[in-house]
């Protein structure tokens, strides 16, 4: 399989059905031009000699220039090659400037660079390993630049290798040149601003109550970004620091997960390679004498101080502030959805809200949701009634107890579950939102749907709210670990890495000036960078928008303004969807095949492990003497899955094979953990072998519970055709107990014996414990024990009466006088001289001598 024939079934069968069977290297030749374009800056990829842009000076605070400026690029120039390097030479082109963020993009996959600029020609020599930094000063006016705009500028590096002189390298970024100010209405401009990291949090855990379970964590890489330099706190402080306009104009997006962990950090916690169960578990004795009854318990977290003051400032930024929840460990929606499972999806979108209100103590923005992807499929569009706030099932917990019939249970009450079962949720399709759900995604992602502007109508209270794809593309590429979206042209895709950070810095602040100028009031502009965003690339983000605030370019608008539409937009987007109807499958989604999507495998598994999470809540009840629920004991269960599908670092051309392992070994913790709970629950046989002596004689066998709550199961069996178990039917087995059950059984009437296989399924018949292997012998048959019993009698007569024989002729020969005994035979032995014997034997025979003998 190539990327021609994966490109070619993404235009016959829709984009987002590209779904690669396993995790592939992004260099992998099946996915590598999904990745990058092997046309675009071909040589800059294949070069042994780099040249980095370390930083930029600006004649002003504004991070650009003015017409007539100079600025200066500072420069490190690298020798990976064995020659050395001489006439070093460093050369500055542009372009036309960019009518828009678009075409900005495509220019930087160019080569054609027509204006030339100031050259600079170093007298060192590079010698193999080693490298230099210079600065390159650049006048606007050597590059011909007269009036404001937003310039691709190539700063192209050339020299000598082995005598020969050639090109070698290239740096490129978007040069924001300024001018008069214009006296034209202030773009409505709005920015996600968002908080998110992976969490590390060791898979397999269950929940406990009234606390929360000790947070194990397999990396304690989380600590260092909650630092005072680490990533998130710069993110946060710069936020913090911003005017007040800005604050107005930025809404805070929070990682529910993230969230989540870091209050949980504060309480302490540990890192830690492996997980413990805690769950009760039958063991043999042999699992004994050879277990580790010393697991390794880990080292104690370092970031817990740094996670309350991180915490603290968070609650102080979002008192006043806006904020949204992200889904849930910000993942993949669509591949959440190809799960089938409404449960992972309800804790993707709606479990953050609730989050974020029990911790901060703020009402988030609600009925919005913020695709990782920057796309949604038609199919997850039904899903997202599950965000509306609205509704009577406003939790996922709250929900499954509803569905269940037992909500009254969950309240505590004085009845126990245990007298009224009830049964596990089936799957149930999204309800019609009350209350419209908005989610926001990349406008080439929506090309025929029923519009008004930027509102587009996916489904019956589902409406999308469009940004600027190639702005949010660009902003993507921010920050040290780039990365590629899903709805970004292939064409202008590249290793991104090839441009340094400081480079990619300066062309994200020009693309959003570009986007900002290129609007007007009647169109918005909303910023969504990526949802990893670099601490240094926020600054950036928040201060050009500030400047572009008091240039009067922008005008700050809230996200809410951003999400409602005028009642002109209203009108004309319920004429559309009457006109044309609702869109169909084909008409909204992923416009390009996305390499980053989880894959097959990994929705597959995702989808096994969740019915069956299913069905363990399904099998256990809450009772009214034990605070922890069923639901709240298997949510982290969950939860596990959708940091398997999470889009954090998956998008990222370096970063993508460790976040594809990540989640393997999230979703093999996961698998383990769910073995250890089915284990727990089971059945003991006394014994591999049954002996009955009747019809009636009852097999007895134990069943075993090791979860924390009591559950409900029946009993299964297999075997042969014509044997039949009178099984109890409903088994109740109490928290961290067992019980004894007996049943009978109709078995084949021969002299056989019947094997068996039996377990423990729920209620609907959902296996749930492993199968154990017993052998039931038959009572023996009366007829066949008459004849061996028979048997035995003449046997044994038979003994007696020979032996009583042979006493009676012993003592008859006895009292025999000497001739009347019998002759003794000769011939036996013979002497050595050869004659033969007398039949009496000789003194020295060795013979009894015959009685009267002397």
């Amino acid at each position: 399989m190539t990327a021609t024939t994966i490109l070619g079934a993404s235009a016959l069968f829709g984009a987002s059905a590209l779904a690669l069977p396993l995790p592939v290297e992004p260099t992998d030749p099946v996915v590598s031009e999904l990745w990058v374009n092997p046309n675009a800056r071909a040589d800059d990829s294949v070069s042994d000699v780099d040249v980095e842009v370390l930083d930029f000076e600006m004649p002003s605070d504004k991070l650009s220039v003015n017409v007539g400026e100079t600025f200066t690029a500072k420069v490190k120039i690298t020798n990976h090659t064995n020659e050395e390097l001489t006439n070093i030479t460093l050369s500055v082109q542009r372009q036309e400037a960019s009518a828009d963020v678009a075409t900005a993009r495509v220019a930087a996959t160019s080569d054609y660079y027509p204006y030339y600029g100031p050259n600079l020609t170093l007298d060192d020599e590079l010698a193999p390993g080693d490298s230099l930094e210079t600065e390159v000063e650049i006048p606007t006016d050597s590059l011909t630049i007269s009036q404001a705009g937003t310039y691709p500028i190539s700063i192209n590096l050339s020299g000598q290798l082995d005598g020969v002189a050639r090109y070698l390298d290239s740096q490129r970024f978007l040069l924001p040149v300024l001018g008069e100010t214009k006296d034209t209405e202030a773009t409505p401009t709005t920015m996600i601003y968002p908080l998110s990291a992976q969490t590390h949090v060791l898979g397999g855990e269950t929940g406990t109550a009234p606390e929360d379970p000790p947070l194990l964590v397999s990396s304690d890489e989380l600590a260092g970004e909650l630092t005072a330099e680490g990533r998130l706190s710069v993110l946060l402080d710069a936020y913090l620091q911003a005017s007040e306009e800005v604050r107005d104009a930025t809404c805070l997006a929070i990682d529910p997960q993230l969230l989540d962990v870091v209050e949980r950090m504060t309480q302490g916690y540990t890192v830690a390679e492996n997980r413990v169960s805690t769950v009760r578990q039958s063991q043999r004795l042999r699992d004994l004498w050879t277990a580790d009854n010393q697991p390794n318990v880990g080292v104690p977290g370092s970031g817990s101080a740094d996670a309350a003051v991180f915490l603290e400032k968070l609650r102080t930024a979002a008192a006043d502030s806006c904020t949204v929840a992200l889904p849930w460990a910000n993942a993949d929606l669509d591949a959440v959805n190809q799960t089938n499972n409404q449960w992972l999806m309800r804790e993707a979108i709606q479990r953050g809200s609730t989050t974020i209100t029990e911790i901060l103590g703020v009402t988030p923005q609600t009925n919005v949701v913020i695709p990782g992807s920057g796309f949604i499929s038609p199919n997850a569009a039904q899903d997202l009634g599950w965000a509306d706030a609205s509704a009577t099932e406003s939790t996922p917990e709250h929900a499954w107890e509803i569905q269940s019939g037992s909500a009254e249970i969950l309240a505590h009450s004085d009845q126990s579950a245990l007298d009224n079962p009830k049964p596990t949720p089936g799957e149930v399709a999204a309800p019609t939102p009350t209350t419209p759900v908005s989610v926001l995604v990349a406008e080439n992602t929506v090309w025929r749907t029923p519009s008004a502007d930027r509102f587009h109508a996916l489904a019956t209270g589902i409406t999308a709210v469009t940004y600027q794809g190639s702005l949010s593309a660009t902003l993507a590429t921010l920050g040290e670990n780039p990365e590629t979206v899903g709805y970004s042209n292939p064409d202008s895709r590249y290793d991104y890495s090839l441009d340094t950070a400081a480079s990619r810095n300066l062309s994200g602040q020009a693309s959003l000036r570009l986007a900002v100028e290129n609007s007007d009031a009647e169109t918005p502009v909303l910023v969504i960078p990526s949802a990893t965003l670099d601490g240094a690339d926020g600054e950036m983000l928040l201060d050009t928008t500030a400047d572009l605030i008091n240039s009067g370019a922008a005008s700050p608008f809230t996200l809410q303004q951003y999400l409602t539409a005028d009642e002109e937009q209203r009108n004309q987007l319920a004429e559309a969807v009457t006109t044309d109807g609702l869109p169909d499958e084909t008409s909204f989604g992923a416009p390009y095949a996305d390499p980053a999507s989880p894959t097959e495998s990994e929705v597959l598994r995702a989808t096994q492990q969740a019915a069956y999470i299913d069905d363990l809540t399904g099998i256990m009840f809450n009772d009214p003497g034990i605070v922890l629920t069923r639901y709240g004991f298997t949510a982290p269960l969950r939860q596990d899955l959708l940091r398997a599908l999470s889009l954090i670092n998956r998008r990222s051309f370096a970063q993508h094979s460790a976040a594809t392992a990540e989640s393997d070994t999230v979703l093999n913790d996961n698998r383990d953990a769910l073995q250890q709970l089915r284990s727990s629950v089971a059945l003991l046989p006394p014994g591999n072998v049954y002996t009955r002596t009747s019809d009636s004689s009852p097999l007895i066998i134990v069943a075993q519970n090791g979860l924390p709550l009591p559950t409900e199961t029946q009993i299964l069996y297999s075997g042969p055709d014509n044997a039949l178990i009178n099984t109890p039917g409903v088994v109740r087995i109490p928290a961290l107990g067992s019980i004894t059950l007996q049943m009978t059984a109709d078995l084949p009437d021969d002299n056989e014996r019947t094997d068996l296989t039996l377990w423990l399924a729920s209620p609907d018949g959902a296996t749930i414990s492993e199968p154990v292997d017993i052998s039931v012998q038959p009572r023996p048959n009366v007829t066949g024990t008459m004849t061996i019993v028979a048997l035995g009698i003449v046997t044994l007569g038979g003994l007696i009466f020979l032996r009583f024989f042979r006493k009676k002729k012993a003592a008859r020969l006895k009292n025999l006088a000497p001739s009347d005994q019998p002759k003794v035979r000769a011939g036996r032995r013979r002497q050595a001289s050869g004659h033969s014997r007398s039949g009496r034997a000789d003194d020295g025979s060795g013979s009894p001598k015959p009685p009267g003998a002397r």
